[in-house]
């Protein structure tokens, strides 16, 4: 049988290796990169039909959405790998993998790299429109400062 309740006998025991502040600091650069994509949406809104209706309800459906699957996801990987290989592995989905699905494991590192070119694809299609919007924000006198002509 797969998985190890064990783990979470004891969940808060603290670990061999004691967090520092900049552990810590990097925990958190993390986690605002993995919430960070609902705040590409207000870059695309001249896009959206009914903005001030559909805008709330995207951010609010998935932000909540990619909460749940980022808590399974860590539930699934602590079943799977203990805390302190968790700390010596070079990358715990991979190893997750190596356990999991055996043969199949090299599906994991495809799946992160479709995540990767996702979260590529949006920086992109939002980018191009933060000028755009800039150049309509300046038009319209809000601008306090000048960026060029």
């Amino acid at each position: 049988m797969f998985g190890h309740t064990e783990n979470f006998q004891e969940m808060w025991k603290p670990i061999e290796k004691p967090a520092s502040v900049s552990m810590i600091a990097l925990s958190f650069y993390n986690g605002l990169f993995a919430y960070a994509g609902w705040n590409f949406l207000n870059l695309v809104t001249e896009e959206l039909q009914e903005p001030e209706k559909n805008l709330p309800r995207a951010i609010m459906i998935a932000l909540p959405l990619v909460t749940v699957v980022y808590v399974l996801a860590n539930v699934a990987y602590f079943a799977v790998i203990s805390p302190n290989e968790f700390l010596t592995s070079d990358a715990s989905g991979v190893l997750f993998g190596n356990r999991m699905y055996g043969v199949m494991a090299w599906i994991i590192p495809v799946f992160v790299s479709m995540s990767c070119f996702g979260t590529v694809n949006g920086t992109l299609f939002t980018s191009g429109r933060l000028f755009i919007l800039l150049k309509g924000v300046k038009a319209a006198g809000l601008f306090v400062f000048s960026m060029g002509s």
